[in-house]
Formats: C-alpha cells, structure tokens, sequence
C-alpha cells in the first residue's frame, strides 16, 4: 500500500515537471516566432503595462507628427502664394512708376493698365489658394475661397474675419499648438467698387487701376488728377509689400516652430523605440540557445517519465 502511495505521488510530478517543460518551450517558442519577450499580459504583467504606456506614447507622437507635416505643407503653400505675392506688387510699383510718365499716351497708358488687371486677378487666384482642399487665407472657413470678385470689380473677403476670435490649430505637442489660419482681409484687403473704399493690396490695385483711366483723359483737370493718384499707388505698394512681407515673415517663424518640433518629437520616439526594444524585443541567439535548450530537458522528462511508469508498472506485479 505505501509503494502505491508513492508511485503515484511520483507520477504526479513527473506529468507537473513534463507540463512545465511544454509550458516553458511553448512560450520560448512564440518569443522566437514574434520576436516579443511578452505576447501577453500573462507573461509578465508590470513590463507588459509599461509597453502598453509607451505604445500609448509613440502613438501620440505618430498623431503629432502627422499634425506637423500637414502644418507644414500649409506653411510651404502659403509662402510660395505670398512669395508671388510680393514679385506681382514689386512689378506692380514698377508698372505705376512707368505709368506716372506724363509724357504717356493714352495707348501706352491703357497698356500698362491690362497688365496691372492681369496681374490682380493673379493676386486673386494666389488668396485663393488651397491646400488639401482648404482654402488658406479663409481664416477658419476653410471649405469657401476667401474671396469672388464680381462684375463690377469689387472684391470681397468671404472668410472668417482677423478682428474675430478665430482659430484653426493643430496640436504639435502635448499643449503646443500651431497656428494655420491666415485671415485674407489682413493680407490682401477688399475693394468696394461702388464707392471706391476698401483696404489693403486689392484697394491699391484697383485704385491703381482708376487713376490710369483718369490719367488717359482728354481732360487736362482729370488727367492731371489721375497721375497724381498714380505716384500716390506708389506709395500704397510699397506699403502692401511690407504687409505681406510681415505676414510671410510671421508664418516662416511658424514653419520654423514646426521643424524644431518635428526634431524634438523624432528624438522623444528614439528614446521611446529604444525603450520598449529593451523591455520587448529578444535576443535572438540567446532565445534559440534557450529554445534548443528547453527541448532537450523536455525530451529528457518524458523519457524519465516513460522509464519511472514501466518500472512502477512491473512493480504493481511483484
């Protein structure tokens, strides 16, 4: 009766000892299969919470990153439109000081007008540009172009006002954000053709515009007056490129904020990776040496198994 009780108390740690075995290459080999040193939270549940914080974290710098690309894509758009900006107003004040020649004709004058058209409705598409289907300079009412112009020449602004309390942002970091939106009111102004009031480069130009007419007449009162207002336009422009140039100039630093953010965010993620290969990722030599390891000790317990089960089988017998 007591060899029974330990034969079977014996067989009961060698099924537990083979069990462990298979267990142990088991999971050496779903590490060497995925590379992971935890697949699940069962297998080291404090390691496996701190991977799960830092996926957390990378994931939220990815969402960062992706913010500051399409920042700066809507930066690069906006400095190449106000980049053209500035070299249409500069041929603009180059036009007014040629048309500010007394000695014009009428032609001549009427010339250098059709090129100053061509050249506003240019500024128009360019206030008017879109980024990922957004338009710019509408403030934050980004899905209307920021501006139409109708027959009679007046153009008016559509977006979101710079006076008003409106603000497009993306978050760059945890609390930092980028500033997108570009009022176009403070960038190129409007014109009312009814009464000839308005603002800014898109005033300039069409008073521009008026004053060549004025200065063509066979009038000598209203042509005098008309070149007067031309060497007038003069100084408007040089005024409206200081404008844009201004504006340029904000969203460049803007643009810099983002690359220096990007820099940042790229070194926190390395940090981060780093982080989590040490707590993640195996050592493959170490885990197939481990696994050829586990094999033979598993092979060995179930040829000890198999060799103790035979003996206490003839045992049963004597």
């Amino acid at each position: 009766m007591i060899t029974r009780v330990s034969t079977s108390s014996m067989q009961s740690n060698l099924v537990a000892q083979i069990a462990n075995n298979q267990n142990k290459l088991y999971e050496l080999q779903m590490q060497a299969m995925t590379g992971n040193k935890v697949n699940s939270i069962l297998d080291n549940p404090v390691d496996a919470s701190k991977i799960l914080v830092l996926n957390e974290e990378l994931s939220k710098i990815e969402s960062y990153k992706k913010n500051i690309n399409a920042a700066q894509g809507e930066y690069d758009a906006m400095d190449n439109a106000l980049n053209i900006v500035v070299e249409k107003l500069q041929r603009i004040n180059e036009l007014a000081n040629s048309a500010a020649n007394e000695y014009n004709t009428p032609e001549n004058l009427q010339a250098i007008k059709t090129e100053v058209t061509t050249i506003k409705q240019t500024i128009m598409d360019m206030a008017n540009t879109q980024y990922n289907d957004k338009f710019i300079f509408s403030g934050t009412n980004t899905g209307t172009p920021a501006y139409k112009m109708a027959a009679d020449g007046t153009l008016t602004y559509q977006g979101t006002p710079s006076t008003g309390d409106y603000k497009r942002q993306l978050e760059v970091a945890e609390g930092t954000y980028l500033t997108l939106n570009a009022a176009g009111d403070n960038v190129f102004g409007t014109y009312n053709a009814a009464n000839g009031t308005g603002s800014g480069v898109f005033k300039t130009i069409s008073d521009l515009e008026a004053a060549i007419d004025a200065a063509s007449s066979t009038d000598a009162t209203i042509s005098a007056d008309g070149f007067s207002k031309i060497r007038s336009s003069i100084t408007a422009t040089h005024e409206d490129i200081e404008t844009v140039t201004g504006v340029r100039s904000r969203y460049g630093t803007y643009a810099q904020k983002a690359d220096l953010s990007e820099n940042s965010l790229e070194e926190n993620s390395i940090l981060l990776q780093s982080d989590r290969s040490d707590l993640q990722n195996v050592d493959l030599f170490e885990i197939y040496s481990n696994l050829t390891y586990q094999q033979y000790a598993l092979q060995a317990s179930m040829q000890v198994g198999a060799m103790t089960l035979q003996q206490s089988s003839l045992l049963n017998y004597i």
